[in-house]
């Protein structure tokens, strides 16, 4: 699309927070003028502006990955993604995702964090461990942390081995022994609100 002045500005249809969202590219001197225009728009259709931190608390909502989660350590099955993976021609960690130990089932997979009593938060970088074992490697850890306005309480993404649906149900300790403390916690799938993704296709 083309501002007032006949500059550029390259529109795009991106949800990386999981809601109906666009992010707009200007010249960085038209970046004034450009919300000058948008905001009373956005204003009068009921749209909305937001930052960076309602982003990280949109994205944990929706388990979307970000480097917090893509540390090296994970595959691309790990992180809930593999079903955007070509089964039909080559890709980079493809000959590599195949090798036995990327195929265990007891690997980490990406998964929801709650809180036992919702009144309670956890740390990110904490470990998850069997309430018995409050030291050592745990079963997984937590990667980001957030407090969820539209659940009504804190709430995190992390990795849990063998994933979400083998813990189903089973208290698990979020262990931090650096900063202190044990939280109980339960896992859920990474998907926390808004699983079927009514709100970004609406």
């Amino acid at each position: 699309m083309a501002l007032k002045d006949g500059s550029e500005a390259l529109v795009a249809r991106i949800s990386f927070s999981g809601e109906l969202a666009y992010e707009l590219y200007v010249p960085a001197g038209q970046g004034e003028a450009m919300m000058d225009m948008l905001w009373p728009e956005a204003s009068r259709l009921g749209g909305c502006l937001y930052g960076l931190e309602a982003l990280g608390t949109l994205r944990i909502e929706k388990g979307h990955v970000t480097g917090a989660e893509l540390d090296g350590r994970v595959t691309i099955r790990d992180a809930g993604l593999g079903k955007m993976a070509s089964s039909k021609k080559a890709y980079i960690g493809k000959a590599l995702q195949d090798r036995p130990e990327l195929l265990r089932e007891d690997r980490p997979q990406l998964a929801g964090i709650f809180p036992k009593d919702r009144s309670q938060t956890f740390n990110g970088g904490a470990l998850l461990c069997r309430p018995d074992e409050g030291e050592g490697f745990g079963e997984g850890w937590i990667t980001a942390v957030t407090h969820s306005p539209a659940l009504g309480h804190w709430i995190g993404l992390g990795y849990i081995a063998g994933g979400h649906a083998a813990w189903e149900g089973r208290v698990l300790m979020a262990s931090d022994p650096v900063r202190g403390g044990l939280v109980e916690v339960e896992i859920v799938s990474p998907q926390m609100f808004d699983p079927e993704g009514e709100r970004m296709h609406g």
